[in-house]
């Protein structure tokens, strides 16, 4: 809905014939563009945002891979509950831990005592 003071502008426009529909045409269609703009920054936020998590996931892995490759240095494998146990000190999804280790080509057993001292 127009407000008066748009409505007296327009009517005055009609009368004098300054229609601008060429300018009015051009910013809108600078207003598209920003806003295409906006969709594609917004786009690029949340890949950049998404690329550090992976970053950030690969270095919480490696402080966890060094106590895994330490237990199967030492035990020739490594249990599904120890590697549970380190990704719970570590603050990184089990899955996410295990599958690395069977990339990596560890060999993985359902369970492996705690070795003591």
């Amino acid at each position: 809905m127009e407000s008066r003071s748009d409505f007296c502008e327009n009517q005055l426009r009609l009368f004098l014939e300054l229609n601008n529909d060429a300018e009015d045409e051009l910013l809108q269609q600078i207003q598209d563009k920003r806003d295409e703009i906006n969709v594609l920054e917004d786009k690029l936020c949340a890949y950049r945002k998404e690329r550090l998590n992976k970053a950030q996931n690969s270095f919480v892995l490696d402080d966890g891979m060094v106590s895994i490759n330490r237990i199967h240095g030492k035990l020739g494998h490594v249990g599904k509950n120890q590697v549970k146990m380190i990704a719970k000190r570590n603050g990184v999804p089990f899955d996410l831990l295990l599958e690395h280790c069977r990339v990596s080509g560890l060999n993985i057993v359902n369970f492996a005592e705690v070795p003591r001292k």
